[in-house]
């Protein structure tokens, strides 16, 4: 009929990565585009326009907006829009937090993340819970500097003080107990059943116990900013290390404290963690741009599943939904989305 367009739409055939959280830079594999066509109002990305900043007739790339409400996006070009594509973009379920690792996962399914604050600030709250309602609630004061927790084997809750070189156990109403003193700035927390693994920003890894004992079981490089640590589903530990500068790598250690180098990168490693299947996750930043990394163990292939900036860490539920944390933020992603990004990564 005449009068009616005969221009076809574009279509949007993936989106990579295929999670992103606001601020996150992704790009968008398309058929039919025409980078001359399209202008500020062209891009629709989760209920906001998106800004277009850089395109070619395959694909095009942009920072996904900050205010999201809706999971479709589309392009319109020569006035037509295309066919709507499901984007993930993770809920954020606490905010007002200052987290510098991965958070923790308590028996029940709850998250604890921290306020760690500045050398030597005591924050009003040192530690929040976020409920299974996801609700925020204080969970421990007192502390300053408070730079990991960690749930071991009998759902007991441990912290470590940077700044006050103590790892402590947090009591329930909001108390605690200092388990050991005189580490180096700890930095790291994991456990695996009552072990209790400590990073010292200066390389050194230790097993520590409840009754305040502990033992030296490794020496890494030191970091100018931090380790992190996490154990596999297997009970191996991982950690990785955060430099400024140069290349960062992730080992394995051993029970006996052998030191395996597992991936080395020229990006920023942060906090570390492991799935339900035993995959590991990285947060990373490399050239500007942040985001999670997804190794599979056996054969050390990386892909990126998750964009945004400032992430610091993850952690996974009973459920394996996976808690993002960025330095003021946590966000969820349920598992049903997570084993659509699978799928998405594995199609490539």
């Amino acid at each position: 009929m005449s009068g009616e367009s005969t221009e076809k739409p574009v279509v949007i055939r993936t989106i990579t990565p295929p999670v992103g959280l606001p601020g996150g830079e992704v790009t968008l594999f398309c058929d039919g585009l025409d980078p001359l066509a399209l202008d500020d109002e062209s891009l629709h990305f989760c209920g906001s326009v998106a800004m277009i900043e850089g395109a070619s007739p395959q694909k095009l790339v942009t920072h996904i907006p900050e205010n999201t409400w809706t999971n479709e996006v589309s392009i319109i070009q020569h006035g037509v829009e295309s066919p709507e594509y499901r984007f993930i973009v993770p809920r954020c379920v606490a905010n007002a937090l200052h987290c510098v690792t991965s958070p923790a996962v308590t028996k029940t399914n709850e998250v604890l993340a921290t306020f760690c604050g500045m050398p030597g600030q005591l924050a009003p709250v040192s530690v929040f819970l976020i409920n299974s309602h996801h609700g925020k609630q204080p969970f421990s004061a007192g502390l300053h500097n408070i730079g990991a927790v960690t749930v071991d084997g009998q759902g007991q809750v441990w912290a470590v003080s940077r700044s006050d070189g103590y790892v402590c156990l947090l009591e329930p109403e909001g108390a605690f107990r200092i388990v050991r003193e005189g580490f180096e700035i700890p930095c790291a927390l994991a456990a695996c059943g009552d072990d209790i693994y400590l990073a010292e920003t200066g390389g050194k890894v230790f097993l520590v116990q409840a009754d305040g004992s502990s033992r030296l079981l490794a020496e890494l490089p030191p970091s100018d900013v931090s380790l992190h640590l996490a154990v596999s589903r297997d009970g191996q530990l991982f950690a990785s290390s955060t430099q400024r500068i140069g290349e960062n790598v992730i080992w394995t250690i051993g029970k006996d404290g052998h030191v395996r180098e597992f991936a080395r990168a020229m990006m920023e490693f942060h906090g570390i963690g492991f799935d339900a299947t035993n995959a590991l996750y990285v947060a990373v930043t490399e050239r500007g741009s942040g985001g999670i990394d997804m190794y599979h163990l056996h054969s050390r292939e990386r892909q990126r599943i998750v964009s945004g900036q400032d992430i610091v860490g993850m952690a996974f539920d009973g459920h394996n939904d996976m808690y993002i944390s960025t330095i003021s933020r946590i966000y969820l992603v349920h598992n049903r989305h997570l084993m659509m990004a699978w799928n998405a990564v594995r199609k490539k």
